[in-house]
């Protein structure tokens, strides 16, 4: 019996090479939809663009309304308030993305780039305290954001101090850092976080900063800092050793501030403590050449021993307060250059 082959039958070798055919067509869409330019990642893409553009126009907007009005911070961040923003003189943090913008000095409105998991890992222990940083060694950290809440979820509420001391990724990668970028959330940042990055020109702070422990920003090379509003305690030796620090302004909200916090910055030529602070400790104005101001809030009623030795252009001290028993003592002796104090009548 002669067998004959149905023309109409499908073999075994082609029924292979459809179903390759149709695996491989599947992958292709299938990178096309979730690859790395895939439509999906380029629809997020275009989303995410839109959100910032419309979060600088935001910002924009609230720049010239301060213009306009008498109290131009207030103005600024009342705006954004509105808008679902956070301000921080110059930091604005948008709440629903987490974007964060400067508003440079000229106006100009620099987005800040939040990092992945592929370029940047911030580990976080069980406290919150941000211990230690991954960094892919191809990236760019001249501006470094460091992000209120970590890769894995965590939020993060302070910055500790190992983060400066262990080796690993961020040591070898801190000396390019030329602004720092702290997120709004992060509420403390603990004793010598910063120490002796020489190369940090600028920082950042998030209005939610509660206190800045010892030594946090010593022999950075630090210009200018707001201090944000809600800060209460600034640690011993925070500022010393700074050398293109020009003024500082301590808000009302600080009630300490630590020994030798200012000392050994040469540049610095005014100071101004806030009415909330009660306690300033000793040498806290020492070896500043150029400083020639200082002005004393309305609730200061001690201050350490030597607070300005080596500090010989010190020649006035505004005390926003009546003369009294603590102020004759200050008087007497205790600034070295023996400057003038003017108060309040």
């Amino acid at each position: 019996m002669k067998i004959t082959k149905d023309p109409k039958g499908i073999t075994l070798i082609a029924l292979a090479i459809t179903i390759i055919v149709l695996l491989i067509l599947a992958g292709v869409s299938l990178n096309a939809l979730v690859g790395q330019s895939s439509i999906i990642n380029n629809a997020q893409k275009v989303k995410e663009d839109s959100n910032m553009a419309e979060e600088k126009e935001i910002i924009q907007l609230a720049v010239a309304e301060g213009y306009l009005s008498k109290n131009k911070e207030e103005a600024i961040k009342d705006y954004l308030e509105k808008n679902g923003a956070i301000y921080s003189n110059p930091i604005v943090t948008f709440k629903a993305t987490n974007d964060v913008f400067i508003i440079e000095k000229d106006g100009n409105i620099k987005n800040v780039k939040a990092y992945d998991s592929s370029e940047v890992e911030f580990i976080v222990n069980n406290s919150g305290a941000l211990v230690g940083i991954n960094i892919n060694k191809n990236i760019d950290v001249e501006n470094f954001l460091i992000p209120s809440i970590a890769n894995n979820g965590k939020p993060i509420k302070s910055i500790d101090e190992a983060l400066n001391s262990v080796g690993g990724d961020f040591s070898a990668k801190k000396s390019s850092i030329k602004n720092l970028i702290i997120a709004e959330g992060i509420e403390k940042i603990e004793n010598d976080a910063f120490n002796n990055i020489l190369t940090i020109e600028k920082v950042y702070l998030p209005s939610t900063l509660i206190e800045i422990g010892e030594g946090s920003f010593r022999k950075t090379k630090i210009q200018n800092i707001v201090l944000p509003n809600n800060l209460i305690a600034i640690g011993e030796n925070c500022f010393e050793g700074c050398p293109e620090l020009i003024k500082v302004v301590v808000p009302d909200s600080v009630t300490e501030i630590g020994a030798r916090v200012f000392k050994n910055c040469p540049k610095i030529t005014n100071i101004i403590i806030g009415n909330g602070v009660t306690t300033i400790g000793e040498s806290c104005f020492a070896q500043c050449p150029e400083l020639l101001t200082i002005e004393l809030g309305s609730s200061v009623t001690t201050i350490g021993n030597s607070p300005s030795w080596d500090t010989p252009k010190l020649r006035t001290i505004y005390v926003h307060q009546a003369r009294n028993s603590s102020t004759e003592v200050w008087e007497n002796g205790l600034f070295e250059s023996n400057p003038e104090f003017i108060y309040d009548e």
